[in-house]
């Protein structure tokens, strides 16, 4: 479990410090919570948040095997890294792995749900996105299962 502490001033002077750590407040909490917990702070009040994350973020190990599998994809797609990286991810989106929410809307890029960077990603939702990943290259890309796994993991 990670506890993280912000304190600041509410008002003006303490925004930028709000900021910082809303991104971090958005994956916690919903977009209602957020709203009602701020607006209870009047100016000038120093506001204390503890944010506890239950949830295991991804592994580096994870985030490398990701990064091999989008490098392949590129490869055999002719997209650019992040370009195959954000498709990939808009298609993991229907098999589970969340969807970027920006005020409360889920957002699109070219018409595709936009899925969370993954240093977001819990672990299970990085297995969602790595496993999606893999299905891409087997099924359009030709490559074998066991091929994948031993390819990844020497």
């Amino acid at each position: 479990m990670t506890i993280t502490v912000f304190q600041f001033k509410a008002g003006s002077e303490g925004l930028a410090n709000k900021n910082m750590f809303d991104l971090l407040l958005k994956r916690a909490l919903s977009e209602k919570e957020l709203y009602k917990w701020t607006a209870r702070a009047k100016a000038g009040d120093m506001v204390t948040l503890e944010v506890k994350c239950e949830r295991s973020l991804r592994s580096s190990s994870q985030n490398s095997q990701f990064h091999v599998l989008v490098g392949l994809v590129a490869k055999e797609s002719g997209f650019t890294f992040d370009e195959a990286k954000v498709w990939l991810k808009s298609l993991a989106v229907d098999r589970g792995y969340p969807q970027e929410v920006k005020n409360g809307k889920p957002v699109f890029f070219m018409g595709q749900p936009k899925g969370i960077p993954t240093h977001l990603a819990s672990v299970d939702e990085m297995s969602i996105l790595i496993d999606a990943t893999k299905d891409v290259l087997i099924s359009e890309f030709g490559y074998g299962a066991e091929e994948l796994e031993y390819g990844i993991n020497q």
